[in-house]
This record gives structure tokens, sequence and C-alpha cells, in this order.
């Protein structure tokens, strides 16, 4: 997830009515580096949990819920990438930079590590020997 989000921060373009305070703009071209990094930190100490949890009920031997887990994990992140990107104003100067350099990347990244959670899952429905 941190790595897609790095990606979309670094391969993304500026969209054509970002802010114009150059001071904002700089504090978030350095800032939006460390987005991606710390929502894979955050999400993976809410995993590690999670898998806590599942180990003290003895419900590991549960294959289904490693995929829900993970997205348990992700998919705020997704969710909030989601109303910052899609629904929320771009009135002030602030805001358009916020949404321009954290909920683009944060929206992508988490989209695709939700996707690929997904995608893996189908594994665990085909029949195994055990």
């Amino acid at each position: 997830m941190a790595v897609a989000a790095i990606a979309a921060f670094a391969l993304l373009p500026q969209l054509p009515d970002a802010a114009t305070n150059e001071e904002l703009t700089k504090i978030f071209a350095l800032a939006g580096w460390a987005v991606g990094p710390v929502m894979g930190l955050v999400s993976l100490i809410v995993i590690f949990v999670l898998n806590g949890l599942r180990r003290l009920l003895r419900i590991r031997h549960i294959r289904i819920l490693h995929p829900i887990v993970v997205l348990i994990g992700v998919c705020p992140w997704c969710a909030f990438g989601c109303q910052l990107l899609f629904f929320e104003p771009r009135t002030m100067q602030f805001a358009k930079v916020m949404i321009d350099d954290v909920g683009r990347q944060m929206f992508l990244g988490s989209g695709i590590a939700c996707i690929l959670a997904i995608v893996l899952a189908f594994g665990l429905l085909l029949p195994s020997k055990r």
C-alpha cells in the first residue's frame, strides 16, 4: 500500500486548479512522500492487533478471515481518500493542497491494496489437499 501511494504521489500530475500558495505547496510536497508509509504502518498495526485477537479467540484456522482482516485494515484509508477526493469542497488553499497531495494518493494506494486483497482472496476459494 505504501509503495502504491508513493508511486501515485510521484507519477500523478498536478491538477489544473491546484493551489497557488507556494508555502503550502512546498510543505505538502515534502509531507506527501510520508503519507504512504504512515498509512502502511498504521494499517500494519491494525492488522497485527486483529490477528492477535484471532489467535486469542482460536479462530486462526478460518482461511477467509485473512483477506477480511486485511480489508478491515486498509478500507478506512480508501473511504477517507474517497471522501477527500470526491466530496470535500475545494474552497480554501489548504483544502486544495490537502486533496491534491494527500487525498489522491490515499485513495489510489488503499484502493490498489483493497483490490489486491480481494483478487488474492479468490485463491482461498479453491479446494486444498488438507
